[in-house]
């Protein structure tokens, strides 16, 4: 880690750490000030070396090369340009993650990781009838960790762990972020109107989120096909395309898990204003419904005297009994709709085992909202049918037994 190499020396948080590696193999490490930046060489020859920057130092010093580029939020920018003079290429790999303040009512603030960027030379082979490939030769890092890459595919590999890392981190700020919306949510029990505005913003979010990760990984896939069609003999780094497919991946997952969070979140305070709406209605249901019964007593009094003791008396006797009766009726409405499909059962039961009423037994027994059945009022039919026929049973029994006996009897 680069502040671990800061801290084993004793070095300031800006300085420049700086790992080289010769062709005998032989490394070491120096610190760079960062107002002496400016005035080092970067014309090292043969030395790889791997330049270590604080996100505080300044990009365009002298010291580092590459396009000085305007960078959109989220946006994975990569360019290549020959050196001047000479026939080296300087590629620059660079991204900024702005700073997030997710909206609701007690913020969690994403901190600023401001601008990551890393930048190397890759210089030709010297005898191209031995060495094919190109070598990368000075490395420009401003991440948090590092080494001196093998060659320019392995740095760009190590950025794209980095890459992944602050994702990682982006995603888990996100999910405390919507810990804290939960408990807003539970604090205010769902009342809150503007809570559903909240959530809409935060699912926005997690959307811009995944189109900024396609975007960055179709990005680095190209570069990779590129870069080894260029630098490598068309050879692909299949390693960096692996660990580039597993960025994708696992970053993918977390943001679909925010999202199906989110959705659950809005469905619940989606359900909490339904069942208020619910109760609302219920509420109005019963008020009409202990009125209409008392306007049509009104209406049958509707005379002239109502004063009259004769017509004002059995008026309020009529109206305080419907209107009891209606309240009775609504407040224990479930216990009635209960022993209605009790009885509904059982009639319906009857009628299967009844030769005439068979059929319609059958199709009042599988009814359902998305199949057309005979309405139930022919249970009152053939409950009507029953009783006719319980009745006439009795009257023919009261007539047998009426008979008087046969003489031979």
């Amino acid at each position: 880690m680069v502040d671990e190499w800061r801290k084993a020396y004793g070095k300031q948080a800006s300085d420049i750490v700086m790992l080289s590696e010769r062709d005998s193999h032989e490394k070491s490490v120096c610190f760079i000030a960062e107002e002496e930046s400016a005035q080092v060489s970067i014309e090292s020859g043969t030395d790889r070396r791997l330049f270590l920057i604080s996100h505080n130092c300044t990009w365009q010093s002298g010291l580092i090369p590459g396009p000085k580029i305007k960078l959109a939020p989220y946006r994975l920018e990569i360019s290549s340009q020959r050196r001047d003079g000479g026939q080296d290429d300087t590629i620059s790999v660079a991204i900024r993650f702005p700073a997030e303040d997710l909206e609701h009512q007690e913020p969690s603030k994403i901190p600023d990781w401001d601008t990551c960027r890393i930048t190397w030379t890759m210089t030709p082979p010297s005898n191209p009838k031995g060495d094919r490939y190109w070598k990368s030769l000075d490395h420009f890092s401003m991440m948090s960790f590092g080494w001196i890459p093998d060659d320019g595919a392995d740095f760009f590999k190590q950025f794209i762990l980095y890459l992944k890392e602050r994702w990682l981190r982006l995603c888990d700020l996100a999910r405390d972020h919507l810990t804290v919306r939960r408990l807003y949510q539970l604090r205010w029990e769902g009342k809150n109107p503007g809570l559903i505005g909240y959530l809409a913003n935060d699912a926005q979010r997690w959307a811009e989120f995944r189109s900024s990760l396609q975007d960055q990984v179709r990005r680095a896939r190209k570069f990779a096909v590129e870069y080894g069609q260029r630098y490598n003999e068309n050879q692909i780094p299949k390693d960096t395309l692996q660990v580039i497919g597993e960025f994708e991946s696992r970053v993918s997952d977390l943001i679909n898990e925010l999202d199906q969070t989110e959705f659950a979140w809005v469905s619940m305070s989606e359900t909490r204003i339904s069942t208020r709406l619910g109760q609302n209605v219920m509420l109005l249901t019963y008020v009409s419904i202990f009125y209409l019964p008392l306007g049509f007593c009104a209406a049958l009094w509707a005379i002239p005297n109502i004063t009259d003791s004769a017509t004002r008396n059995p008026f309020v006797i009529t109206a305080t009994v419907v209107g009891l009766a209606t309240l009775v009726v609504t407040f224990n409405l479930d216990i009635i709709v209960g022993l209605y499909y009790d009885q509904r059962a059982n009639l319906v039961k009857e009628m299967r085992l009844d030769d005439s009423w068979k059929e319609l037994g059958t199709k009042l027994q599988g009814s359902s909202p998305n199949r057309r059945t005979p309405p139930d009022w022919w249970l009152a039919v053939y409950l009507i049918h029953k009783l006719m026929r319980v009745v006439g049973k009795k009257g023919r029994k009261g007539d047998v037994e009426s008979m008087p006996p046969d003489d031979e009897s």
